[in-house]
């Protein structure tokens, strides 16, 4: 065996014990900042407010509230003729004061609507799965194999919740860059 047919078949091993998954360009290439979302009834923005580019609680404020974030991108692609957006993966920006307790807690799920109805994109990532517990804004990861629909205009549906006023969850935004290896 040569050394190219050698590194060909190791090469062909790897991917098949292992696949790899990536975002694909063109979903690497977008941002859903907090800003661009909007309280999904009068009542979350009755409750919210934006502050440092981030939807935290507004004062005395308790509960849970829900906001619809723009996705502007589905299965068409600018980078190449595929026409196959691929989503495997996003990146959180949030805080939940109390890590994984019940007190504190943002959630986020890629939904899109196509003509016949509102679907889910994958599976809701929660705060309160995070065992990092901080009054600082941080990161963390959800996998979330997803091929974007052409047909489909997408957001991410986010829940934040606070069962008190000593709590401070926020929420800044996702992107979609690809988690750290480890």
């Amino acid at each position: 065996m040569n050394r190219t047919t050698a590194f060909l078949a190791a090469f062909a091993a790897l991917a098949a014990a292992a696949p790899l998954r990536a975002n694909d360009q063109d979903v690497r290439g977008t941002t859903v900042p907090a800003t661009a979302c909007q309280p999904a009834s009068t009542a979350s923005a009755e409750k919210l407010q934006l502050s440092n580019a981030a939807w935290v609680f507004a004062s005395g404020a308790t509960g849970t509230v829900y906001l619809y974030c723009p996705l502007a991108i589905n299965g068409n692609t600018v980078s190449d003729a595929s026409d196959d957006n691929d989503a495997s993966s996003y990146r959180i920006y949030y805080r939940d004061s109390d890590g994984t307790g019940g007190a504190a807690e943002v959630t986020t799920r890629l939904v899109y609507r196509r003509s016949d109805g509102l679907y889910s994109g994958g599976a809701e990532w929660s705060s309160n799965s995070n065992l990092l517990d901080t009054e600082e804004n941080t990161i963390d990861f959800q996998d979330n194999p997803h091929d974007l629909t052409a047909n489909g205009v997408y957001s991410f549906f986010v829940t934040i919740a606070r069962t008190n006023v000593n709590e401070s969850p926020a929420f800044s935004g996702i992107d979609f860059a690809p988690p750290p290896v480890q």
